[in-house]
């Protein structure tokens, strides 16, 4: 049933639309995380033309659930257990110079992100970007995936990181539950 997609995806525009900033619904496969929807505002896009790393959500890409925003947000719903066979099988492996890479500093992360209701991934999977996570879940309480907004860390800064991104997120992470709600089983 494609309802449940389409809810999804106005989601991620309407999300963009208020942040300004890229977004995407990423989903735990296997524990990695991978980009069903995404969509890009009409700002200049992270990255450059000299050959650096770039960032682009593109569907159908894989992250390391450690590195990013939306991949916390995931991984703090879940056990401890389910997360140490994550670790178990995947590592945590070093992206950039700020990576999360022990059990340790993970489950601490993991514990801010529950206190404060959503994930920042900074600087964790590409130097110079920020993403901002927060779990979608089920009317059961699991995980059906994650949103989140992502941009160079100059303009995911202080209030738009502790405010207003925060906020965005909340209010359309709220919506889309309702509306998931009366559309799967």
């Amino acid at each position: 049933q494609w309802s449940w997609f389409s809810a999804v995806k106005s989601a991620v525009e309407e999300l963009s639309e208020r942040t300004e900033e890229e977004c995407d619904f990423v989903v735990d496969d296997h524990g990695r995380v991978i980009t069903i929807v995404e969509s890009y505002h009409k700002w200049a896009k992270y990255g450059s033309d000299d050959g650096t790393k770039r960032y682009r959500a593109n569907i159908g890409t894989y992250y390391p659930m450690h590195a990013t925003g939306s991949g916390l947000a995931i991984l703090s719903s879940y056990p401890r257990e389910r997360v140490d066979s994550i670790i178990d099988e995947h590592g945590l492996p070093a992206l950039t110079d700020h990576t999360i890479t022990s059990r340790e500093e993970l489950f601490d992360e993991l514990d801010r992100v529950s206190e404060r209701g959503y994930a920042i991934g900074d600087r964790y999977y590409t130097e110079g970007l920020r993403s901002v996570g927060m779990v979608v879940t089920g009317v059961d309480g699991s995980a059906l995936g994650a949103l989140s907004v992502s941009g160079p860390t100059y303009r995911i800064d202080g209030s738009v990181l502790d405010t207003e991104i925060p906020r965005s997120l909340s209010a359309v992470v709220d919506s889309l539950e309702s509306e998931l709600e009366s559309i799967l089983p």
